[in-house]
């Protein structure tokens, strides 16, 4: 029996609220908000502010755990997808909550880390 780990536990709980946001979006319930706002973000010219805005939320909650660039190596992890969300406004506002939390949590974990 392999050892407990708390993040990769936490990563397949995050993508589970991830894909949950992109359905109650109406979008494609196999996608995560982060490839579908990096395919609408790097690869059309779809709502350039919109996406952008939600780029940024994104990338910047999950900077800790990924680097740079979150969503567009979600998107790059997942191409063959149709990326589609009709309930844009609700979508914007999970997003804004939920990488709230997300932030707060990586934040800390990075600030921990680099204390012990």
């Amino acid at each position: 029996m392999s050892k407990y780990n708390f993040l990769k536990h936490l990563l397949k709980f995050v993508t589970w609220i991830d894909m949950g946001g992109t359905v109650l979006a109406d979008g494609n319930e196999d996608c995560t908000v982060s490839a579908t706002t990096g395919y609408f973000y790097y690869e059309t010219q779809q709502d350039r502010k919109y996406w952008r805005s939600m780029r940024w939320m994104i990338d910047t909650a999950f900077y800790p755990f990924d680097g740079e660039k979150h969503c567009w190596q979600a998107y790059k992890s997942d191409p063959d997808e149709e990326f589609e969300v009709r309930f844009k406004k609700l979508l914007w506002i999970l997003t804004f909550f939920v990488c709230l939390i997300i932030s707060l949590i990586s934040y800390t974990y990075l600030l921990v880390s680099k204390l012990f």
